[in-house]
């Protein structure tokens, strides 16, 4: 019972609106659910939200700043022990009544000023709650919610997260748990990661592209659609940057990816930079261009040989180095490595 101040400044993570702080909160539901039909997500017509898991409770020390009953749990969606406070400040701050119905308790939080810090801060009033008891399981009420933002929300959430792993029709569009997270640029496809997959920052945006790259990467490594592969080989997407390091020769799609190439381009040899076009073409070759993914994928399963450099022996090796590289294991490259550096070549 009584009152409880949380050093939070009413200022911090200002960016936050309606949907950051529902996202934390369903966040947090989803995670204590064992089950999803324990999580109920509801607007009443007069714009009452009620974010509710059945099971579980919240305990008081789970208002300290930091403290989280999650931490160390993969399959959690949130880590860091900020979540659902920093959810109460954002919609404190745009003047919506939030209780939570705790248990036996409500939580009341609300802005005030506080004299010891001499100005406003987030506090949270306890008191009990009739005819209720700890069993009750955990219930965010949010007052006054226009009908568009919780249509916004819902929109954002994937009806069924186990089985929406690669989104055609959502290009860019990130989610993580079923719960979207950020649109990134220049991705064909939109993806529903594991919680484990990929991490975010405690403000929960997304991780770099880079990142997300090597998520997906080794996502279509595992999946049998080629002619997917295929095109997005064709056009360098940023989703499968990284396929020649996951995918292996014997796998279906590099198996359908090669074979597609080797129909369409019978004795053709792929280049991927105008120098080994220029250095096929002058050993009377007839050379295709294809991305640097394409191109390992090529090397690796057709067999097809490298174009030869002209030059010193040393500019020579590092040409097939740069040729073989992903063909051969990393303790082979260590090795020829130090051969060119022994020679007086540098070291890549």
């Amino acid at each position: 019972m009584g009152l409880h101040t949380l050093t939070i400044d009413p200022g911090y993570v200002q960016d936050w609106g309606y949907w950051e702080a529902f996202r934390e909160l369903i966040q947090n539901a989803m995670d204590a659910a064992e089950h999803p039909s324990e999580v109920t997500l509801r607007r009443s017509d007069q714009g009452t939200v009620r974010i509710a898991n059945r099971t579980g409770q919240l305990p008081l020390r789970s208002l300290l700043l930091g403290c989280s009953t999650k931490r160390g749990d993969d399959s959690a969606r949130g880590q860091f022990g900020e979540g659902y406070k920093l959810a109460m400040l954002a919609l404190c701050r745009l003047g919506v009544r939030v209780t939570v119905e705790n248990g036996s308790k409500t939580w009341t939080p609300r802005i005030e000023h506080c004299q010891e810090f001499g100005g406003p801060v987030l506090k949270v009033e306890v008191t009990e709650r009739p005819n209720a008891h700890d069993g009750s399981g955990v219930s965010f009420v949010v007052e006054g919610v226009p009908e568009e933002v919780w249509s916004q929300v819902m929109g954002r959430i994937l009806p069924d997260p186990e089985t929406q792993r690669v989104l055609p029709d959502q290009a860019g569009n990130i989610y993580v748990g079923g719960l979207w997270v950020a649109k990134v640029e220049k991705f064909r496809h939109g993806y529903n990661f594991t919680p484990s997959e990929v991490r975010l920052d405690r403000d929960r945006r997304m991780v770099s592209s880079h990142d997300l790259s090597l998520v997906t990467s080794k996502l279509w490594s595992e999946c049998p659609d080629f002619e997917a592969v295929a095109s997005m080989l064709d056009d360098n997407a940023p989703d499968i940057q990284f396929l020649h390091h996951y995918a292996t020769t014997e796998s279906p799609v590099v198996q359908g990816v090669v074979g597609k190439f080797a129909a369409e381009n019978p004795d053709r040899i792929p280049c991927h930079n105008r120098d080994q076009a220029r250095r096929a073409e002058g050993a009377g070759l007839r050379p295709v261009m294809v991305s640097e993914v394409l191109h390992s994928l090529l090397v690796r399963t057709l067999g097809r040989q490298y174009i030869p450099a002209k030059g010193a022996p040393v500019d020579r090796l590092r040409s097939i180095l740069t040729e073989i590289q992903y063909s051969i294991s990393p303790d082979q490259r260590d090795e020829i490595e130090d051969i060119i550096v022994s020679m007086g070549g540098a070291k890549s």
